[in-house]
């Protein structure tokens, strides 16, 4: 089946690994359940909760600066917020997110794992994103698979942490989605803009170094340091694991 989606993500702490979905319902203008509702804030700024601003990504802990975070196992369950983190020496923490304890309790085991201050960050229906608009951000395997090619490498798409992931016909076939309206299962989408990559793609999640530079890559060997687009929901609905993408 063309274009058909072959994966669903929310990451719901920014900078962590992510969360798994069958099926997701998402709204005019709204995000992925529950993705980026966290982040781990570093630095000495300050956060309203009750009117949360967009920040820059260098704001928080993110794998472009610290690739440790690599190193972390995350579990979410979306039906209570708990996340429950294991990292490569069996050390275990289990919070739950929506409660001020249980931040409180991660913000202290990751100063340990990481020798930083953190601090958990959250506000109603809001998304740390890297965008300043709520977005899904969509990856074609195609294109992942080309770039691998050119590094010699079986690069992980979860890499470029894409909300969905589809089998495209052909590489470089949503760059064609741009400035146009599409659809997935019962949503109707339109794009907004190719994605930009940074440093963050070029950490192996695997075994956490650095291992390859990416931006580097697709610029050298396709001319553009693109790899998916945003694209800002319109129209409400469903898309389940082997819909379709479907330009209108």
């Amino acid at each position: 089946m063309p274009n058909a989606v072959t994966d669903l993500y929310s990451y719901p702490v920014k900078g962590l690994g992510p969360h798994r979905w069958e099926r997701v319902t998402l709204s005019p203008g709204g995000a992925f359940p529950y993705d980026r509702a966290w982040s781990l804030k570093k630095g000495d700024w300050g956060f309203d909760p009750a009117n949360p601003e967009f920040q820059f990504k260098t704001n928080f802990h993110i794998l472009m600066q610290n690739e440790k975070l690599a190193e972390l196992s995350p579990v979410f369950d979306p039906e209570t917020a708990t996340l429950t983190l294991t990292d490569r020496a069996g050390g275990v923490v289990s919070v739950a997110l929506a409660e001020r304890e249980g931040r409180a309790t991660l913000e202290t085991w990751l100063k340990n794992f990481l020798g930083e201050d953190v601090e958990v960050l959250t506000a109603k229906d809001h998304s740390f994103a890297d965008f300043d608009m709520k977005v899904a951000s969509l990856i074609n395997l195609n294109s992942v698979k080309a770039l691998g090619k050119a590094v010699g490498a079986d690069l992980d798409p979860v890499r470029f942490r894409g909300n969905i992931q589809f089998e495209g016909e052909v590489p470089w076939a949503e760059f064609d989605l741009v400035d146009k309206w599409f659809k997935i299962g019962t949503v109707m989408f339109e794009t907004v803009k190719r994605i930009s990559r940074c440093a963050a793609t070029n950490v192996n999640l695997e075994s956490a170094p650095r291992d390859q530079n990416l931006p580097k890559a697709l610029m050298q060997n396709f001319g553009h340091p693109d790899m998916g687009i945003y694209a800002q929901v319109i129209e409400a609905g469903t898309i389940v694991i082997g819909d379709e993408i479907l330009p209108v």
